[in-house]
């Protein structure tokens, strides 16, 4: 706390207002993320991309994390397959578009 405190005031202008959407991005997702189930969808150590997810009690909620390695020319197309979602309930993905948690599962989402 004390390492951030000493940050904080010599970050200015645009970063900062980065930095407070990053921190409200996170208090929106605190409660999954805090209480909720949490699944390696992944294996990190492959080589590949690496994701995770954190699921809320009620299966209402989820929060599917990606990190990709630097892109490359012509990169197999990668798909993740969500777990312990609710099959006939509908979830919102990147903000844009909804599927069935079903559809998610089976499917998978990239």
């Amino acid at each position: 706390a004390v390492f951030a405190a000493q940050i904080i005031p010599a970050v200015r202008g645009q970063k900062r207002a980065e930095m407070r959407a990053q921190i409200a991005e996170f208090r929106k997702y605190y409660r999954v993320i805090q209480a909720g189930e949490y699944d390696r969808l992944t294996d990190a150590c492959a080589g590949g991309l690496t994701a995770w997810q954190h699921t809320a009690a009620d299966k209402g909620e989820a929060l599917v994390c990606v990190v990709t390695p630097p892109v490359r020319a012509n990169a197999p197309f990668a798909t993740v397959y969500p777990r312990r979602l609710d099959p006939d309930a509908e979830y919102e993905v990147n903000g844009r578009e909804r599927r069935t948690g079903a559809a998610l599962m089976y499917g998978g989402c990239w």
